[in-house]
């Protein structure tokens, strides 16, 4: 596992060396098999996800909805 510098990720150039510090401390590295589900639309947050490598697909349920009219 290699860890690249958060200080490198243009999301985080500007903060301070406290504040890196303190983002050190929490950060966690995570590994995702393809075609894993990471979480869903609805789900409570839990944090950030920042993609290091491979790809991330995106999509977004569709409720069709009918509304009666007057």
């Amino acid at each position: 596992m290699v860890l690249i510098p958060i200080e490198s990720i243009d999301l985080f150039r500007n903060l301070s060396g406290v504040e890196l510090d303190a983002l050190r401390r929490i950060v966690q590295e995570k590994f995702y098999p393809a075609g894993r589900e990471i979480f869903r639309e609805g789900d409570p947050a839990d944090g950030v996800y920042i993609v290091k490598s491979g790809r991330v697909g995106v999509s977004r349920a569709r409720l069709d909805r009918c509304n009666a009219g007057y």
